[in-house]
């Protein structure tokens, strides 16, 4: 996923989830871009983009994943979490963090960085590169932007990133593109185009209204932009740790 329709989608999100978890929205992001290798890999549309496991009785995929067991690699099969959308995912992602007593030192921690350390040395993720590659996104992506403290003022508030907007003739060539027939290309979104509107959004897990509102474009954007290799998986240890 280009980096733009990423941002589009994931900001709102990591910032709702900061706002209810406490987990910085910089983190978040960090963690969605290693692990899902910017969006691309979000376990089918199972909106699963932290490798969080599933516990009994909820609805979960079975995955094929890597672990690094003693410095060896091992690969074995392992039930992870379905979610309805990317903000239900990022919210259990911050309720896990903050629920867990193991990862209470990252909670006391003042800036993004000392979180996202705090977080890998508690046992996150076996990967031991873990928290050195999220800082690393943190600094090259600016994700502090991001964060969302003390929002007492509105001048005060991270300013996420404007979406980008597709005019209706674009919106028919990209569901062309995408194989979902919208009729002849001529900038009206009549009966055919909000058909193929609506089975676009099914397709993807969205609110099926027949209207391209800001996650409708963005996720045509991102499902028509060019794929970018998508990084390692990072699985994890994401069961309750004790």
């Amino acid at each position: 996923m280009q980096k733009d329709a990423f941002f589009a989608m994931a900001v709102g999100p990591a910032q709702a989830s900061q706002r209810q978890t406490g987990v910085p929205a910089s983190v978040t992001l960090a963690q969605a871009i290693l692990e899902s290798g910017w969006g691309d890999s979000h376990m089918g549309d199972a909106w699963n983009f932290f490798g969080i496991k599933a516990q009994a009785n909820e609805p979960f995929v079975v995955m094929h994943t890597r672990e690094v067991v003693n410095g060896q690699d091992q690969f074995i099969d392992a039930k992870f979490r379905r979610f309805a959308s990317m903000e239900e995912c990022f919210c259990a992602h911050g309720e896990f963090l903050r629920d867990n007593p193991r990862y209470a030192p990252a909670f006391k921690t003042t800036d993004c960085e000392s979180f996202a350390r705090a977080v890998h040395a508690a046992g996150y993720a076996t990967d031991p590169r873990y928290g050195d590659l999220l800082v690393q996104l943190i600094h090259q992506n600016n994700l502090g932007q991001y964060d969302v403290y003390g929002e007492t003022s509105t001048t005060d508030k991270p300013q996420q990133p404007k979406p980008r907007q597709l005019d209706n003739r674009a919106i028919q060539q990209t569901l062309k593109k995408l194989g979902f027939d919208p009729g002849p290309i001529d900038g009206d979104l009549g009966t055919q185009s909000k058909a193929a509107i609506r089975a676009f959004q099914k397709a993807h897990g969205l609110e099926v209204d027949g209207e391209v509102g800001p996650k409708t474009t963005a996720a045509l954007i991102a499902a028509a932009a060019p794929k970018t290799p998508a990084q390692p998986a990072v699985p994890d240890r994401k069961q309750p740790l004790v």
